[in-house]
């Protein structure tokens, strides 16, 4: 069962996504990082942007932070495997992203929304 299959099995009776792309990220906890920090602070025009870098750097920082102590209790020995998913939605105005952090049986969903309006 892919890691998309997964998600739909979740939501199964609510909505079943359309997955654009499954980025298999090999693990790279750094990568996913770097990634979910836009996720967290919306970039917008501002006169002092490295600010909101900054912020975006933090808060990325303490989400892997609480991440690892969820999997801190099944050891250290275990790999990670990351997934980035973006979900192709025809009918509303929105785009979503998830990121899948697997360790052993235990699967943490990240689900970010990012709004269209028109």
């Amino acid at each position: 069962m892919s890691v998309g299959d997964l998600i739909n099995s979740y939501y199964e009776g609510q909505y079943i996504f359309t997955f654009s792309t499954i980025d298999d990220l090999h693990g790279n906890t750094g990568q996913l990082e770097r990634k979910i920090g836009s996720y967290l602070v919306r970039s917008h025009k501002t006169k002092d942007s490295s600010r909101v870098l900054e912020l975006q750097k933090y808060l990325a920082f303490r989400v892997m932070d609480m991440i690892d102590d969820v999997f801190d209790s099944f050891g250290k020995a275990l790999e990670f495997d990351v997934f980035e998913l973006h979900e192709e939605n025809l009918v509303l105005p929105q785009e979503t992203t998830f990121f899948c952090i697997g360790r052993g049986k235990t699967l943490l969903v990240l689900q970010f929304n990012k709004f269209s309006i028109s």
